[in-house]
């Protein structure tokens, strides 16, 4: 199997590499808990025949995956493996399949156009266009910018709360998701951690070390599912501009100002708006109320432009 590394020339200077083995990091951290569980939770029985527990080979199975999974997904990409993409000062390089790999590629001078749409990037040129998922391959918008500035020439802004974005005297007209949808999920996963360290105490006065670390266990996983701090929005839009994560790279967003924005529009159900900059067609997650406010905004912004 021909690795992307391998089809470079000497003389070509490589802009950016995506590698699919670098993004599981979550699950390799996930299988270091599990690990650490089980091991505790054989300690906890204060057995000596540790050899005959009935947890030793999921414990042997999880130990031997760890370092296995770690070096894949750090040393593997040295050698092309797991490598989904490859930008260089000439070409895209395009890995289509794991199982069966299949590589594109498209001359960076025969591009013709660029654009996002949803999760996916496309690059059309030569009568064909490439589709790239944009977290699998790592193109992230500071990325892009740098890759291929001509159609992507706004890396963004890091995604922050959005109160720290608002300026002085910034009216708020609409946010998504509202702040109560963030508000009740961590209210929710609050109770859980709450009832699981209850449990947790009342088997540590029992001597239960098997349910105190069951009750660990959980805890970590309650935790670990509270949502991102800096991404409890992903639009707003306020009396002066349209604050908008990228649909691509939630960990960025891009602002326009309303007096730029060329026309609003309701989409053809009415379940958003839609928006036109610089020829760009933009989804605003608005309906009802809220979109009568928006449009009224973003025309209130053109007469005192």
């Amino acid at each position: 199997m021909a690795h992307l590394k391998d089809m470079l020339e000497p003389s070509e200077t490589v802009l950016h590499r995506g590698s699919t083995l670098r993004k599981l990091w979550p699950a390799f951290l996930l299988l270091t808990v599990l690990t650490l569980f089980l091991w505790a939770m054989m300690l906890a029985d204060f057995v000596e025949d540790i050899p005959t527990h009935p947890l030793i080979l999921p414990f042997l199975l999880f130990t031997g995956l760890i370092p296995a999974a770690v070096v894949l997904a750090f040393a593997g990409p040295k050698f092309g493996l797991g490598e989904a993409c490859v930008i260089t000062d000439r070409r895209i390089m395009f890995k289509r399949s794991l199982v069966r790999p299949r590589i594109d590629e498209m001359p960076l001078a025969d591009i013709e156009d660029a654009e996002s749409g949803g999760s996916s990037l496309f690059i059309r040129g030569g009568g064909r266009t490439l589709e790239m998922q944009a977290y699998r391959n790592g193109l992230t918008a500071e990325v892009m910018a740098r890759v291929l500035p001509r159609w992507f020439p706004d890396a963004g802004e890091p995604a922050v709360r959005l109160g720290r974005i608002l300026q002085p005297g910034e009216r708020l007209i609409f946010r998504y998701p509202s702040p109560w949808i963030n508000r009740v999920l961590r209210g929710l996963m609050l109770c859980l951690v709450l009832l699981f360290l209850w449990g947790g105490y009342e088997d540590l006065v029992d001597g239960n070390w098997r349910g105190v670390l069951s009750q660990i266990f959980w805890i970590f996983l309650m935790l670990s599912a509270l949502p991102r701090v800096k991404n409890d929005w992903s639009s707003a839009v306020t009396d002066q501009r349209l604050l908008q994560h990228f649909d691509w790279d939630h960990s960025r967003y891009e602002e326009i100002p309303l007096a730029e924005i060329e026309a609003g529009w309701r989409s053809r159900f009415a379940e958003k708006l839609a928006a036109r900059h610089n020829g760009r067609e933009i989804d605003i997650p608005v309906k009802g109320k809220d979109a009568e406010r928006v449009l009224a905004a973003i025309e209130a912004a053109k007469v005192t432009a």
